[in-house]
C-alpha cells in the first residue's frame, strides 16, 4: 500500500543551489561580486520565467516558442486517450509548447518490469507502486527541482503530507496527487451551486417508484420500506445491485462509516478502533442482511462484472443499484429510454448519519518525473502549469469563451457541443479531457454535474454540505514489511480479505442464526489474526498523522 518511513511533520527541504567556485585569477573579492551578479543575473531569468502568460494562460516559463515533446507513460490499462490530440491537448500545445508520446500499460506488470530494470519514460502518471517510484535513484524529488529551476511555486502543507506518506527517504517528496480535496475544498462547491463530491448513491427507477404511490424517503427505515416494496410489486426485476467500483458505500455512508476505504473509526473521546467492532458496523450488516432475506439481495451479483450490471439497469430489468454520484443516473436514463421511453432513474436522498458522509482519500493520480527526463525544468514548471486553477480548467473543461462560459460564482455553462459530446459518449473522442494530471476534484464535480436537473439529484445539496475527507487514516497505514502491515494486509486488504470474507458471509447469511454465527466468527477470527494489537497501534499512529494534517478530535 504506502511506504512510510515514520511519522514526522511533513517539511520542506531546504535544498542549496551551490554557486560554483571561480578559478584563474580573481581575488576572493572579485569571485564574490561575479558570484553575486551571476546569482542575480540567475535570479532575474527565473522571475521571467515564471511571470510568462499567453492569451491569457499564466505559463510558469512555458512558451509555445520552445516546444518540447515528453514521452509519458500512463500505468492503466483502460487508458482511454492513445494519441497527444483532440481540441484540449492542440490547446495545451498552443500556450505551453508541450507535447506528449503517449504509450499506456499493456497490463499490470509493466510498469513492475520497468522499475526493476530501471528503464523508465521520461514521465510517468499512475495510481499504484508509487511508493516503489518515490525514489531518487528513479526519479526526480519535487523539492530539488523548485529550488534548483527558482520556481515560485508554494505547494501547500496537506499535499507535501499526502505525497510523503509514499515516500522512501526522508521529507523528499517525488509527485503530488491529483484529485485531492480536503473537507475544506468540497466546500467549495457550495458557492458554486452545482455539483457533488464522487461517493455513493443509491439509483432507482423514479417512473416505477412513483407507480408504487411516491413512499417518502427520508430515512433508512423509508429506503428498506422502499426497496422490499419494489420486491413485492415488480418480483420479476431484480429489486437491487451493487456496482462493483461503489459496493455498499451508500448504506455504509448512512450508517456512520464513511465510504468503507477507513478501515478505523474514531469513537466520541477521539480514539480509534477497528470498524469491524464498532456497532454502527454492526447494525449495517443487519439492515443489509435483513433486505436479502426479504428477497431484494441475490448473491449472483458477486458473479457479474460491471457491464452486466450496468446492462441489467439499461435493459429495465432492476428496479434500484448502488452506484456513484456525478453522471451516472443521468447515463443510465439515456439509455434505459431506448428501450423503456417513460423509463427514468434518480438518485435517492442523503440519509442516516450525515457525519458518516466521508472518505479517507489522499489523491487519485501520481505523476513522477523519471531521471530519463531530458528537460526536467520544462517537465515540473508543465506540472505547475496543470496544478494551476488556470491550466486544471482548460484540462478539465476546455477553453474558456468556447467550451464554456462561466457566471458571477464561476459556475460553468457549457456549449451545446460540449454537451452533445458528453451526452453521446464522444467526450474522449473529441475533447479529451484525460490527460490531466494535476487534476482538481472540484472542478470535475462542477463540469460534470453542471447540467444535471437538480430534481434528478436531490442528494446533492446535502452532500455539498456535509461531505469530508479524512485523509490521515490512510497516511497511517503501516509500513510495507513491517509486522503490522502484514496483519493489516490479512484483516483489511483487498477481496479476499478477512473484512471482505466475512462481510459478504455475513450480508448474504440466510437466516438470523447463520448472521449471528458468521458476525461472532468475524470477530473472534479478527482477534487470532491479531485485531486487538492492531488497533493499538493504529490508534497511536492515526493521532500522530492527524498533527500532520493539523487537526483535531472530529474532524
Amino acid at each position: 500500500m504506502f511506504n512510510k518511513k515514520h511519522l514526522s511533520m511533513a517539511a520542506v527541504l531546504i535544498i542549496a543551489l551551490l554557486i560554483p567556485a571561480c578559478s584563474g585569477g580573481g581575488t576572493g573579492a572579485n569571485a564574490n561580486v561575479a558570484e553575486s551578479a551571476g546569482a542575480s543575473s540567475q535570479a532575474s531569468s527565473q522571475s521571467n520565467k515564471n511571470d510568462t502568460v499567453v492569451d491569457g494562460y499564466p505559463t510558469f516559463g512555458l512558451t509555445p516558442d520552445s516546444p518540447q515533446a515528453f514521452d509519458i507513460f500512463f500505468n492503466f490499462t483502460w487508458w482511454p486517450d492513445t494519441d497527444w490530440d483532440g481540441i484540449i491537448p492542440e490547446e495545451v500545445t498552443r500556450v505551453t509548447g508541450v507535447s506528449f508520446n503517449v504509450n499506456v500499460a499493456l497490463d499490470e506488470q509493466q510498469m513492475g518490469v520497468m522499475i526493476a530494470s530501471g528503464d523508465l519514460p521520461e514521465i510517468v502518471s499512475t495510481q499504484y507502486l508509487m511508493s516503489e517510484l518515490s525514489n531518487s535513484e528513479l526519479c526526480y524529488d519535487w523539492d530539488t527541482l523548485i529550488n534548483q529551476y527558482g520556481l515560485d511555486w508554494d505547494i501547500p502543507q496537506v499535499a507535501k503530507a499526502n505525497a510523503l506518506s509514499f515516500t522512501q527517504e526522508e521529507d523528499k517528496y517525488f509527485t503530488i496527487m491529483s484529485h485531492f480535496a480536503s473537507t475544506e475544498d468540497w466546500r467549495e462547491l457550495e458557492d458554486y451551486g452545482v455539483g457533488a463530491a464522487m461517493t455513493g448513491s443509491l439509483l432507482y427507477r423514479r417512473d416505477l417508484y412513483e407507480a408504487m404511490g411516491a413512499p417518502k424517503l427520508d430515512t433508512l427505515d423509508d429506503i428498506k420500506s422502499m426497496l422490499i416494496m419494489a420486491h413485492e410489486k415488480y418480483p420479476d426485476l431484480i429489486t437491487m445491485q451493487f456496482n462493483p467500483g461503489t459496493d455498499f458505500w451508500y448504506f455504509k455512508e448512512a450508517f456512520g462509516l464513511g465510504q468503507g476505504d477507513g478501515q478505523y473509526v474514531e469513537d466520541a473521546d477521539g480514539n480509534w478502533h477497528t470498524v469491524l467492532k464498532d456497532s454502527r458496523y454492526r447494525d449495517f450488516l443487519v439492515y443489509l442482511n435483513e433486505l436479502n432475506r426479504a428477497g431484494c439481495l441475490s448473491e449472483d451479483n458477486l458473479t457479474l462484472d460491471g457491464t452486466t450490471l450496468a446492462a441489467n439497469v439499461t435493459d429495465g430489468n432492476c428496479f434500484a443499484m448502488v452506484h456513484g454520484t456525478q453522471g451516472a443516473a443521468q447515463a443510465f436514463s439515456a439509455t434505459l429510454q431506448e428501450k423503456v421511453p417513460e423509463g427514468l432513474v434518480y438518485e435517492a436522498p442523503v440519509v442516516g448519519d450525515l457525519n458518516g458522509y466521508y472518505n479517507c482519500n489522499i489523491g487519485y493520480l501520481g505523476t513522477f518525473i523519471s531521471k530519463s527526463c531530458k528537460d526536467p525544468e520544462k517537465a515540473i514548471r508543465y506540472l505547475q502549469f496543470c496544478h494551476s486553477e488556470k491550466g486544471a480548467k482548460l484540462l478539465q473543461w476546455g477553453r474558456e469563451g468556447q467550451e464554456y462560459t462561466v457566471d458571477e460564482k464561476g459556475t460553468p455553462t457549457f456549449s451545446k457541443e460540449w454537451n452533445d459530446a458528453v451526452a453521446a459518449g464522444q467526450t474522449e473522442d473529441i475533447y479529451k479531457t484525460y490527460f490531466y494530471l494535476g487534476g482538481s476534484k472540484i472542478l470535475e464535480a462542477v463540469g460534470r454535474c453542471a447540467a444535471f436537473d437538480p430534481a434528478q439529484t436531490p442528494n446533492y445539496e446535502v452532500l455539498r454540505e456535509v461531505y469530508g475527507n479524512k485523509p490521515w487514516i490512510t497516511y497511517a497505514t503501516p509500513v510495507e514489511g513491517s509486522k503490522e502491515k502484514v496483519v493489516f494486509d490479512k484483516l483489511y486488504s483487498g477481496t479476499t480479505s478477512h473484512l471482505r470474507t466475512y462481510e459478504l458471509k455475513c450480508v448474504y447469511s440466510k437466516t438470523e442464526a447463520e448472521f449471528e454465527d458468521n458476525y461472532t466468527k468475524m470477530i473472534e477470527i479478527a482477534d487470532q489474526i491479531g485485531a486487538v494489537d492492531l488497533e493499538t497501534f493504529m490508534d497511536a499512529r492515526i493521532k500522530e498523522a492527524m498533527v500532520v494534517y493539523g487537526v483535531g478530535i472530529g474532524a
